[in-house]
C-alpha cells in the first residue's frame, strides 16, 4: 500500500490537477462573499450567515464535481497507453490498487476543505465580521465534509473505473449534486452520498443544530464508502479491465 500511494503521490507532482485544487474553491468562496455582502440587512448571523452562502454554492456544485474531476483524473492515465494491462500483470492486490486511489482522493478532499476553511476565514475578516470565529463548529463541519467527500469519492472512481471517458464522471458527479440537493429538500438526504455534504457541513442552518446526530452522518458516509469500494474492488476482479 505504501508503493501504491507513493505512485500514487509521484502522478500528481506537478500535475495541472493543484490549478483545480487551489482555484476551484476561490468561486464558492467569492460568490458566497459577494452575496453576503450585498444581504447584510437580511443575512444578520454574521460568520454563520456566511457559512451558508459559501457552502451552499460549493456543496451542491462545485465540490462534488471537483471530486469526480479528482477521481477520473487518478484513473486516467490507467486508462491510456494499454497501461491496465501492465498494471494487472504485477503482484498487487486488487484491493490494494482501489483503496490506495480512494486514500488518495481522500487526501486531495482534505486539502480542498481545509482550503475552503481558510477562504472562509479570511473572507469573513475582510468583510469586517466582528464576533469571535466558531472554530469548533466550523472544524466539525469540515471534518463531516471530508467523509461525506470520501464517501462521493468511492461512488465516482467506481463511475471512473467503469467508463473510460474522462468527462462522463465529472458530469455524473455534477448531476449527483444536482439530485442530492433534491433528496435533500425532500427529508431523503441520508439515502445520497451527495446529500451528506450539505447535511454534514450544516450548510442550510449552521446555527442551529446538526439535521441529524454526528455519529448517524459518520456511519452513513463510512456505510457508502465501504459499499462502493466494495464494488469497485469486486469489478476489477471480475472484469477484465481494458485500456485504450
Amino acid at each position: 500500500m505504501n508503493r501504491i500511494l507513493k505512485t500514487e503521490r509521484c502522478k500528481l507532482k506537478r500535475s495541472c490537477i493543484w490549478l483545480a485544487v487551489l482555484g476551484i474553491p476561490l468561486i464558492p468562496a467569492f460568490l458566497g462573499s459577494a452575496n453576503y455582502a450585498g444581504n447584510t440587512g437580511i443575512l444578520t448571523n454574521q460568520w454563520y450567515s456566511l457559512w451558508t452562502q459559501v457552502t451552499l454554492f460549493y456543496c451542491y456544485f462545485f465540490f462534488p464535481a471537483l471530486i469526480g474531476l479528482y477521481c477520473a483524473y487518478l484513473f486516467r492515465l490507467e486508462h491510456l497507453n494499454h497501461n491496465w494491462n501492465l498494471l494487472m500483470t504485477l503482484p498487487v492486490r486488487r484491493s490494494s490498487l482501489f483503496l490506495g486511489k480512494w486514500i488518495t482522493a481522500g487526501g486531495l478532499i482534505f486539502i480542498t476543505q481545509m482550503f475552503l476553511v481558510l477562504l472562509y476565514f479570511i473572507a469573513g475578516n475582510f468583510l469586517g465580521l466582528t464576533v469571535p470565529f466558531p472554530w469548533r463548529k466550523v472544524l466539525l463541519w469540515a471534518l463531516l465534509g471530508i467523509l461525506s467527500g470520501m464517501a462521493i469519492a468511492s461512488f465516482q472512481l467506481l463511475c471512473s473505473l467503469i467508463f473510460r471517458s474522462f468527462a462522463v464522471p465529472v458530469a455524473i458527479a455534477f448531476a449527483g449534486g444536482l439530485a442530492g440537493m433534491g433528496l435533500y429538500l425532500k427529508g431523503f438526504g441520508l439515502l445520497s452520498p451527495f446529500s451528506l455534504m450539505a447535511l454534514g457541513m450544516n450548510a442550510n442552518n449552521p446555527k442551529g443544530d446538526l439535521p441529524y446526530p454526528a455519529p448517524v452522518l459518520i456511519a452513513a458516509c463510512l456505510g457508502f464508502s465501504a459499499l462502493f469500494c466494495f464494488l469497485g474492488i469486486l469489478w476489477m476482479r471480475i472484469r477484465d479491465v481494458k485500456s485504450e
